[in-house]
């Protein structure tokens, strides 16, 4: 896959992650292609990445294979592939934000997160939507949406004592 106009660079390694992303990104963007192209290279860089990342990750990483991609454009990609739902934005603890890959389709779900190395597991509801028709009813809300992140260590982090 090429990051623009013919160019294909020598670290490019096809990503069946990334591959998903560029088709869905193609089929959803029916207009600028260079827009396409913009987002599709920044896809590429997030699927090189395990964990959650930032957007100063990206950066870090466009600037280590000396992309010429700007903060502006990779937080317009983040902003658009978050829109798209191919990713989740996670708060962290510290403030900071961070993103996660998701499945264009993907049923609802949450996320926990390791404090330490950043891995990031997908869990089910486990007994959530019970809970939530509970806080209905005793609040008189109709609960439209809601979003729950866990953070902790990961079983290989509590291992290696971090």
């Amino acid at each position: 896959l090429p990051i623009g106009p013919g160019i294909t660079p020598s670290w490019f390694v096809p990503d069946p992650q990334a591959l998903q992303i560029r088709l869905w990104v193609n089929d959803q963007l029916h207009q600028n292609e260079s827009t396409a192209d913009m987002i599709c290279t920044v896809a590429e860089l997030i699927a090189a990445r395990e964990g959650h990342f930032t957007a100063a990750d990206l950066i870090l990483d466009a600037q280590a294979r000396r992309l010429a991609i700007g903060r502006a454009t990779i937080f317009r990609a983040l902003e658009l592939l978050t829109e798209l739902k191919l990713l989740e934005r996670l708060d962290l603890p510290e403030g900071e934000h961070a993103y996660v890959t998701c499945e264009p389709a993907a049923r609802h779900h949450h996320h926990v997160v390791c404090s330490s190395c950043g891995r990031v597991r997908d869990v089910e509801d486990h007994g959530l939507m019970e809970a939530l028709q509970d806080i209905e009813r005793h609040t008189g809300y109709a609960i439209d949406s809601h979003r729950l992140e866990l953070y902790g260590h990961c079983p290989r982090c509590r291992t290696r004592g971090n």
